[in-house]
């Protein structure tokens, strides 16, 4: 997405929202609307603009959200937790201590597939849980001989499981709907 040094920032501010409401469009299409909005408001108004001329010409758009609806499919309703996205959730969070790297792999897998959960869920699921359990590993590793100060060492052992368990419990509250 193009970015434009001297815009009024109104137009900045519709435009970061504009791109929050189409986190779950298409990547090309949001890019294209984006692209076509930016460059018509660049064009419509100046840096210098006025802000009720500015509120005007955003006010011929209408709000960011409603332009992102008409292009994000609609999320379907799913109403009772699939075995898939329990069994992703379960391979994510225990996987990696079951079967190392492969349960892990498989459920980042069935979550990256699910159409349950949105494009932000899936990212912080895959990403949280191998940082999660990176942490209780060199935990281990520094009770073998090396040792952190308990003022780091304690909170970084209750973060290592404090993290990955409120994103399990984050990702389930999905499976309730």
């Amino acid at each position: 997405m193009i970015t434009h040094t001297t815009r009024h920032p109104l137009v900045t501010d519709y435009l970061h929202r504009l791109d929050s409401a189409l986190a779950d469009a298409p990547r090309p299409a949001a890019r294209e609307l984006h692209d076509q909005i930016a460059m018509h408001l660049d064009d419509a108004i100046g840096p210098d603009a006025s802000e009720l001329e500015v509120r005007a010409a955003l006010d011929q758009f209408g709000g960011a959200e409603e332009l992102a609806a008409e292009i994000t499919p609609p999320r379907q309703p799913v109403r009772r937790a699939r075995w898939v996205d329990v069994t992703a959730l379960l391979l994510i969070s225990l996987g990696s201590l079951v079967l190392p790297v492969i349960g892990w792999l498989a459920g980042a897998v069935l979550l990256a597939s699910s159409p349950r959960f949105t494009r932000r869920q899936k990212t912080v699921g895959v990403l949280v849980w191998p940082l999660g359990l990176l942490l209780p590993a060199a935990a281990l590793e520094v009770a073998s001989g090396f040792s952190l100060p308990p003022t780091l060492g304690l909170p970084l052992a209750v973060l290592a499981i404090a993290l990955p368990l409120g994103v399990i419990i984050w990702l389930a509250g999905s499976l309730k709907a």
